[in-house]
């Protein structure tokens, strides 16, 4: 259920249950949101190639001596692999610029 914020509050108002209640949910559906971001962010990290946190390869890819490029070429003062009129290409059948 999406937050649903008060914002008519008068001075003289005062909190209720149910007030409590909705900022406890919306405190918690953050909480989860931020949990869930958090664990998809680092799928993503763990995915690229430049910062493999689980490494299942024993290539460390400093140098791509013992690599075979099949599309493009590696750029050795950039250390990438380029494409077309520059264009970088990020191991995934992607490219950008």
């Amino acid at each position: 259920m999406a937050y649903e914020a008060k914002l008519d509050w008068k001075y003289a108002d005062t909190p209720t249950e149910n007030d409590a209640n909705r900022w406890e949910q919306g405190i918690l559906d953050n909480n989860l949101s931020i949990i869930n971001l958090t664990t998809r962010l680092q799928a993503v990290e763990d995915a690229l190639f430049s910062n493999i946190a689980h490494n299942k390869f024993e290539e460390d890819f400093s140098n791509l001596n013992d690599l075979v490029v099949t599309k493009g070429w590696f750029n050795e003062t950039y250390q990438r692999i380029e494409g077309p009129n520059g264009m970088i290409l990020d191991g995934f059948g992607g490219a950008y610029e």
